[in-house]
Protein backbone atom coordinates (compact mmCIF):
# COMPACT_ATOMS: atom_id res chain seq x y z
CA UNK A 1 0.00 0.00 0.00
CA UNK A 2 1.19 3.57 -0.82
CA UNK A 3 1.52 6.19 1.74
CA UNK A 4 -1.04 8.32 0.00
CA UNK A 5 -3.21 5.40 0.04
CA UNK A 6 -2.61 4.52 3.79
CA UNK A 7 -3.15 8.25 4.65
CA UNK A 8 -7.12 8.02 2.96
CA UNK A 9 -7.91 5.00 4.84
CA UNK A 10 -6.61 6.74 8.01
CA UNK A 11 -8.60 10.00 7.59
CA UNK A 12 -11.78 7.68 6.34
CA UNK A 13 -11.88 5.52 9.02
CA UNK A 14 -11.49 8.80 11.63
CA UNK A 15 -14.64 10.03 9.55
CA UNK A 16 -16.93 7.39 10.50
CA UNK A 17 -15.94 6.95 14.24
CA UNK A 18 -16.08 11.26 14.50
CA UNK A 19 -19.77 10.73 12.68
CA UNK A 20 -21.09 7.91 15.16
CA UNK A 21 -20.16 9.85 18.10
CA UNK A 22 -22.91 9.08 20.62
CA UNK A 23 -25.49 12.12 21.01
CA UNK A 24 -26.63 13.34 24.74
CA UNK A 25 -29.84 11.83 25.31
CA UNK A 26 -31.48 11.95 29.32
CA UNK A 27 -29.58 9.35 31.63
CA UNK A 28 -31.66 6.47 33.56
CA UNK A 29 -31.04 6.73 37.17
CA UNK A 30 -29.50 3.14 38.30
CA UNK A 31 -32.01 1.51 40.60
CA UNK A 32 -31.53 0.96 44.26
CA UNK A 33 -29.20 -2.31 44.82
CA UNK A 34 -28.86 -3.55 41.26
CA UNK A 35 -27.46 -0.82 39.01
CA UNK A 36 -26.08 -3.41 36.39
CA UNK A 37 -29.38 -4.83 36.21
CA UNK A 38 -31.22 -1.12 34.71
CA UNK A 39 -30.02 -1.12 31.21
CA UNK A 40 -29.43 -3.46 28.14
CA UNK A 41 -27.28 -2.48 26.10
CA UNK A 42 -27.38 -6.37 24.27
CA UNK A 43 -23.22 -6.23 24.32
CA UNK A 44 -21.77 -9.70 25.16
CA UNK A 45 -25.72 -11.35 25.22
CA UNK A 46 -25.83 -13.84 22.67
CA UNK A 47 -29.08 -13.64 21.68
CA UNK A 48 -29.61 -15.11 18.25
CA UNK A 49 -33.34 -16.51 18.02
CA UNK A 50 -35.28 -17.54 15.68
CA UNK A 51 -39.46 -18.06 15.34
CA UNK A 52 -41.87 -19.36 13.19
CA UNK A 53 -44.98 -19.12 15.30
CA UNK A 54 -47.02 -16.00 14.47
CA UNK A 55 -47.87 -16.22 18.51
CA UNK A 56 -45.81 -15.54 21.23
CA UNK A 57 -43.69 -18.52 22.67
CA UNK A 58 -42.02 -18.77 25.97
CA UNK A 59 -39.40 -16.47 27.69
CA UNK A 60 -35.87 -16.85 24.97
CA UNK A 61 -34.18 -13.69 26.88
CA UNK A 62 -34.26 -12.06 30.83
CA UNK A 63 -32.40 -9.58 32.26
CA UNK A 64 -32.82 -5.91 33.98
CA UNK A 65 -35.77 -7.31 35.19
CA UNK A 66 -37.25 -7.97 31.42
CA UNK A 67 -38.60 -11.07 30.27
CA UNK A 68 -37.96 -11.45 26.09
CA UNK A 69 -40.42 -13.47 23.93
CA UNK A 70 -41.17 -13.28 20.14
CA UNK A 71 -43.06 -14.15 16.51
CA UNK A 72 -42.66 -14.06 13.73
CA UNK A 73 -44.20 -11.60 11.57
CA UNK A 74 -43.98 -11.02 7.27
CA UNK A 75 -42.61 -7.61 7.17
CA UNK A 76 -40.60 -8.22 4.85
CA UNK A 77 -43.41 -9.47 2.57
CA UNK A 78 -40.90 -12.05 1.23
CA UNK A 79 -43.03 -15.54 2.61
CA UNK A 80 -39.50 -16.73 4.44
CA UNK A 81 -41.38 -18.54 6.51
CA UNK A 82 -39.61 -17.77 9.43
CA UNK A 83 -37.99 -14.59 11.49
CA UNK A 84 -35.24 -13.99 13.72
CA UNK A 85 -33.54 -11.07 16.57
CA UNK A 86 -29.89 -11.41 17.35
CA UNK A 87 -27.29 -9.56 18.25
CA UNK A 88 -24.62 -7.88 16.14
CA UNK A 89 -21.93 -5.44 15.63
CA UNK A 90 -22.19 -1.69 14.25
CA UNK A 91 -20.73 -2.35 10.92
CA UNK A 92 -23.11 -5.62 10.22
CA UNK A 93 -26.53 -3.57 9.66
CA UNK A 94 -26.96 -2.10 5.96
CA UNK A 95 -28.74 1.28 7.44
CA UNK A 96 -28.86 3.27 9.97
CA UNK A 97 -25.32 2.42 12.07
CA UNK A 98 -24.23 5.78 13.12
CA UNK A 99 -27.70 6.91 15.30
CA UNK A 100 -27.10 6.73 19.29
CA UNK A 101 -25.88 2.81 19.09
CA UNK A 102 -22.67 1.95 20.86
CA UNK A 103 -20.88 -1.89 21.08
CA UNK A 104 -23.43 -4.43 19.61
CA UNK A 105 -27.30 -3.48 18.66
CA UNK A 106 -30.57 -6.15 18.94
CA UNK A 107 -31.59 -6.50 15.09
CA UNK A 108 -35.14 -7.31 13.91
CA UNK A 109 -35.70 -9.12 10.80
CA UNK A 110 -39.35 -9.99 10.14
CA UNK A 111 -39.88 -10.43 14.32
CA UNK A 112 -41.77 -8.61 16.70
CA UNK A 113 -40.64 -8.81 20.24
CA UNK A 114 -42.54 -8.43 23.56
CA UNK A 115 -40.33 -6.67 26.34
CA UNK A 116 -42.73 -7.76 29.67
CA UNK A 117 -41.83 -5.87 32.57
CA UNK A 118 -43.96 -7.56 35.13
CA UNK A 119 -41.16 -8.32 37.09
CA UNK A 120 -40.12 -4.60 37.84
CA UNK A 121 -40.55 -3.49 41.26
CA UNK A 122 -42.14 -0.37 40.77
CA UNK A 123 -45.58 -0.17 38.37
CA UNK A 124 -44.78 2.98 37.17
CA UNK A 125 -41.87 3.40 35.24
CA UNK A 126 -39.74 4.80 32.53
CA UNK A 127 -38.47 2.84 29.68
CA UNK A 128 -36.40 4.06 26.79
CA UNK A 129 -34.21 2.89 24.35
CA UNK A 130 -32.34 3.83 20.86
CA UNK A 131 -33.84 2.68 17.36
CA UNK A 132 -32.69 3.63 13.86
CA UNK A 133 -36.27 4.02 11.82
CA UNK A 134 -38.64 6.32 11.92
CA UNK A 135 -41.40 6.07 14.09
CA UNK A 136 -44.49 4.69 11.93
CA UNK A 137 -41.99 2.29 10.05
CA UNK A 138 -42.07 -0.14 12.04
CA UNK A 139 -44.38 -2.15 15.40
CA UNK A 140 -44.44 0.11 18.61
CA UNK A 141 -47.36 -1.16 21.22
CA UNK A 142 -47.40 -0.59 24.58
CA UNK A 143 -49.93 -3.18 26.66
CA UNK A 144 -51.32 -3.68 22.77
CA UNK A 145 -51.78 0.11 21.56
CA UNK A 146 -50.54 1.76 19.59
CA UNK A 147 -47.80 4.19 20.82
CA UNK A 148 -49.55 6.95 19.24
CA UNK A 149 -52.97 6.38 21.68
CA UNK A 150 -50.98 4.84 24.63
CA UNK A 151 -52.95 3.63 27.55
CA UNK A 152 -54.46 6.48 30.03
CA UNK A 153 -51.46 8.29 32.09
CA UNK A 154 -48.32 6.56 29.99
CA UNK A 155 -46.77 9.50 27.63
CA UNK A 156 -44.42 9.26 24.95
CA UNK A 157 -41.17 11.34 24.35
CA UNK A 158 -39.02 11.39 21.38
CA UNK A 159 -35.93 13.00 20.57
CA UNK A 160 -34.16 12.95 17.57
CA UNK A 161 -31.09 11.41 16.68
CA UNK A 162 -28.65 11.80 13.88
CA UNK A 163 -30.44 8.34 12.17
CA UNK A 164 -32.46 7.37 14.58
CA UNK A 165 -34.94 8.30 17.63
CA UNK A 166 -34.38 8.19 21.17
CA UNK A 167 -37.76 6.91 22.51
CA UNK A 168 -39.14 7.32 26.44
CA UNK A 169 -42.06 5.51 27.90
CA UNK A 170 -43.51 6.97 30.83
CA UNK A 171 -46.48 5.53 32.76
CA UNK A 172 -47.48 2.78 34.05
CA UNK A 173 -47.88 -0.25 31.67
CA UNK A 174 -46.25 -3.70 31.77
CA UNK A 175 -45.21 -4.54 28.24
CA UNK A 176 -43.64 -2.90 24.66
CA UNK A 177 -43.63 -4.47 21.54
CA UNK A 178 -41.24 -3.66 18.70
CA UNK A 179 -41.14 -5.29 15.94
CA UNK A 180 -40.21 -4.90 12.04
CA UNK A 181 -37.78 -5.68 8.90
CA UNK A 182 -34.17 -4.15 9.77
CA UNK A 183 -35.26 -2.39 12.44
CA UNK A 184 -32.17 -2.45 15.04
CA UNK A 185 -32.05 -1.05 19.18
CA UNK A 186 -29.87 -0.31 21.56
CA UNK A 187 -29.75 1.30 25.04
CA UNK A 188 -32.91 0.17 26.54
CA UNK A 189 -33.37 0.86 30.17
CA UNK A 190 -35.56 0.68 32.61
CA UNK A 191 -36.02 3.42 35.91
CA UNK A 192 -38.71 4.51 38.45
CA UNK A 193 -41.09 7.20 37.26
CA UNK A 194 -42.36 9.81 39.59
CA UNK A 195 -45.03 11.94 37.48
CA UNK A 196 -44.66 15.45 38.49
CA UNK A 197 -47.77 16.75 39.42
CA UNK A 198 -48.92 19.41 36.98
CA UNK A 199 -50.86 22.53 37.76
CA UNK A 200 -54.21 22.80 36.40
CA UNK A 201 -55.02 25.38 34.25
CA UNK A 202 -58.00 27.53 35.46
CA UNK A 203 -59.46 30.44 33.98
CA UNK A 204 -62.31 32.65 35.65
CA UNK A 205 -62.42 35.41 33.73
CA UNK A 206 -61.99 37.66 37.21
CA UNK A 207 -58.21 39.26 36.33
CA UNK A 208 -58.20 40.80 33.09
CA UNK A 209 -61.09 42.70 31.29
CA UNK A 210 -61.19 43.16 27.33
CA UNK A 211 -63.17 43.37 24.31
CA UNK A 212 -62.05 41.94 21.13
CA UNK A 213 -63.62 42.16 17.67
CA UNK A 214 -63.45 39.03 15.61
CA UNK A 215 -64.66 41.15 11.93
CA UNK A 216 -67.05 39.64 9.86
CA UNK A 217 -64.07 39.43 6.11
CA UNK A 218 -62.25 36.69 9.44
CA UNK A 219 -63.38 33.72 7.84
CA UNK A 220 -59.92 31.37 8.87
CA UNK A 221 -58.71 31.32 12.42
CA UNK A 222 -56.33 34.34 13.09
CA UNK A 223 -53.66 34.58 15.28
CA UNK A 224 -53.98 34.22 18.87
CA UNK A 225 -55.50 37.31 20.25
CA UNK A 226 -54.66 36.02 24.06
CA UNK A 227 -52.34 33.90 25.87
CA UNK A 228 -52.79 32.26 29.46
CA UNK A 229 -50.74 29.76 31.59
CA UNK A 230 -49.76 27.70 27.67
CA UNK A 231 -53.29 28.37 26.37
CA UNK A 232 -53.68 30.30 23.59
CA UNK A 233 -57.10 31.66 22.39
CA UNK A 234 -57.67 32.61 18.43
CA UNK A 235 -61.30 33.48 16.82
CA UNK A 236 -62.99 33.43 13.39
CA UNK A 237 -66.02 35.05 12.26
CA UNK A 238 -69.32 32.74 12.01
CA UNK A 239 -72.50 34.41 10.77
CA UNK A 240 -74.89 32.65 13.59
CA UNK A 241 -77.30 35.62 13.92
CA UNK A 242 -77.53 35.66 10.35
CA UNK A 243 -76.79 38.72 9.18
CA UNK A 244 -73.30 38.81 7.28
CA UNK A 245 -71.84 42.16 7.65
CA UNK A 246 -72.38 41.73 11.85
CA UNK A 247 -68.74 41.58 13.27
CA UNK A 248 -68.55 39.23 16.05
CA UNK A 249 -67.02 39.92 19.44
CA UNK A 250 -65.81 38.30 22.65
CA UNK A 251 -66.03 39.75 25.81
CA UNK A 252 -63.31 38.79 28.20
CA UNK A 253 -64.50 39.28 32.12
CA UNK A 254 -68.16 40.46 31.27
CA UNK A 255 -69.95 41.33 34.40
CA UNK A 256 -71.64 39.04 36.08
CA UNK A 257 -75.47 40.75 35.46
CA UNK A 258 -74.69 40.91 31.40
CA UNK A 259 -77.59 39.88 29.70
CA UNK A 260 -80.22 37.45 31.46
CA UNK A 261 -78.07 34.44 30.95
CA UNK A 262 -76.13 33.81 34.72
CA UNK A 263 -76.53 30.32 36.14
CA UNK A 264 -76.05 28.69 39.33
CA UNK A 265 -72.26 27.71 38.80
CA UNK A 266 -71.32 31.30 37.57
CA UNK A 267 -69.87 33.86 39.80
CA UNK A 268 -67.88 37.21 39.26
CA UNK A 269 -66.90 37.66 35.21
CA UNK A 270 -67.70 36.02 32.51
CA UNK A 271 -66.55 35.12 28.87
CA UNK A 272 -69.23 36.35 26.08
CA UNK A 273 -68.87 35.17 22.41
CA UNK A 274 -71.21 36.06 20.22
CA UNK A 275 -70.97 35.06 16.48
CA UNK A 276 -67.93 33.37 16.56
CA UNK A 277 -66.05 29.78 16.79
CA UNK A 278 -63.29 30.67 19.76
CA UNK A 279 -60.74 28.05 19.59
CA UNK A 280 -58.65 26.90 22.63
CA UNK A 281 -55.35 25.28 21.24
CA UNK A 282 -53.05 23.36 24.50
CA UNK A 283 -50.47 22.49 22.50
CA UNK A 284 -48.29 25.06 24.91
CA UNK A 285 -49.02 22.75 27.87
CA UNK A 286 -46.63 19.83 28.90
CA UNK A 287 -49.36 17.08 29.14
CA UNK A 288 -51.07 15.49 26.17
CA UNK A 289 -54.10 13.57 28.13
CA UNK A 290 -56.49 16.40 29.47
CA UNK A 291 -59.78 16.94 31.36
CA UNK A 292 -61.26 20.49 30.16
CA UNK A 293 -64.11 21.82 31.81
CA UNK A 294 -66.33 24.48 31.81
CA UNK A 295 -69.85 25.88 32.34
CA UNK A 296 -71.92 27.18 29.89
CA UNK A 297 -75.16 29.38 29.70
CA UNK A 298 -77.73 30.67 27.25
CA UNK A 299 -77.48 27.96 24.63
CA UNK A 300 -80.59 25.95 23.88
CA UNK A 301 -79.24 22.32 24.25
CA UNK A 302 -76.58 20.59 22.90
CA UNK A 303 -77.37 17.86 19.89
CA UNK A 304 -74.24 17.20 18.12
CA UNK A 305 -72.10 14.20 19.74
CA UNK A 306 -68.89 16.80 18.79
CA UNK A 307 -70.17 19.86 19.66
CA UNK A 308 -66.86 21.70 20.94
CA UNK A 309 -65.67 20.38 17.33
CA UNK A 310 -62.08 18.33 19.78
CA UNK A 311 -58.95 18.51 17.88
CA UNK A 312 -60.94 20.03 14.85
CA UNK A 313 -63.10 17.38 14.05
CA UNK A 314 -66.77 17.95 12.60
CA UNK A 315 -69.48 18.07 14.60
CA UNK A 316 -70.99 14.27 14.31
CA UNK A 317 -68.25 12.82 15.23
CA UNK A 318 -66.07 12.34 17.89
CA UNK A 319 -62.60 11.61 18.04
CA UNK A 320 -61.00 8.39 18.94
CA UNK A 321 -60.30 8.00 22.96
CA UNK A 322 -62.07 11.26 23.20
CA UNK A 323 -64.88 11.51 26.05
CA UNK A 324 -67.72 13.84 26.74
CA UNK A 325 -69.81 14.56 29.96
CA UNK A 326 -72.65 17.09 30.18
CA UNK A 327 -74.85 17.54 33.31
CA UNK A 328 -77.78 19.89 32.90
CA UNK A 329 -77.56 23.00 35.75
CA UNK A 330 -80.75 23.64 34.92
CA UNK A 331 -81.94 27.45 33.40
CA UNK A 332 -80.41 30.53 33.32
CA UNK A 333 -82.97 33.54 34.84
CA UNK A 334 -83.70 33.93 30.89
CA UNK A 335 -84.81 30.43 31.02
CA UNK A 336 -82.29 29.15 28.16
CA UNK A 337 -81.10 25.41 29.97
CA UNK A 338 -77.20 25.50 31.30
CA UNK A 339 -74.54 22.73 31.62
CA UNK A 340 -71.01 21.74 33.18
CA UNK A 341 -69.51 20.03 30.15
CA UNK A 342 -66.31 17.99 30.91
CA UNK A 343 -64.34 16.72 27.92
CA UNK A 344 -61.57 14.17 28.52
CA UNK A 345 -58.79 12.60 26.33
CA UNK A 346 -55.94 13.46 23.90
CA UNK A 347 -57.05 17.08 23.58
CA UNK A 348 -55.45 19.51 21.20
CA UNK A 349 -58.21 22.59 20.77
CA UNK A 350 -61.62 22.89 21.08
CA UNK A 351 -63.87 25.19 19.58
CA UNK A 352 -66.52 27.46 21.99
CA UNK A 353 -69.19 28.56 19.82
CA UNK A 354 -72.28 30.91 19.76
CA UNK A 355 -74.23 33.99 19.65
CA UNK A 356 -74.32 35.37 22.54
CA UNK A 357 -73.17 32.87 24.55
CA UNK A 358 -71.38 32.76 27.84
CA UNK A 359 -69.02 30.74 29.63
CA UNK A 360 -66.95 30.20 32.61
CA UNK A 361 -64.78 28.82 35.33
CA UNK A 362 -62.97 26.95 32.36
CA UNK A 363 -59.97 24.73 33.89
CA UNK A 364 -57.26 22.09 31.98
CA UNK A 365 -55.98 19.31 33.97
CA UNK A 366 -53.72 16.36 33.69
CA UNK A 367 -55.35 12.97 33.58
Amino acid sequence: MRISQLYLVIVLGTAALTSCKKEPVPEPTPQAGCPSCTCNEFDSSGINQSFTSAIYGSVFYYQAYTQMTGRYVDYSMNMHGSGSVDVIPLDAIWQAECSNYTGEILRFADAAVKFDYSNYANVSKTVSFDANLDLGDYTFLIDGLSYTTPPTGVFVNVTNLTNGKHIAVSGNFTAIELGGWELAIDNMCTEDYTPVPSNPFCEEFEDTTFYTVCPSSQSNYGTPFYNSNGVSFRCKHLDYEGISSLDGSIYWGAPNSYGADQNVNFSGQLLQVNNVDLELDFSGLSYTNKRVSFDISNVWDINDPNEFMVNGAALSTIPAGITYNVTSLGNATNGDPCYHVTIEGLINTIVLVGWEITYDNLCVDEL
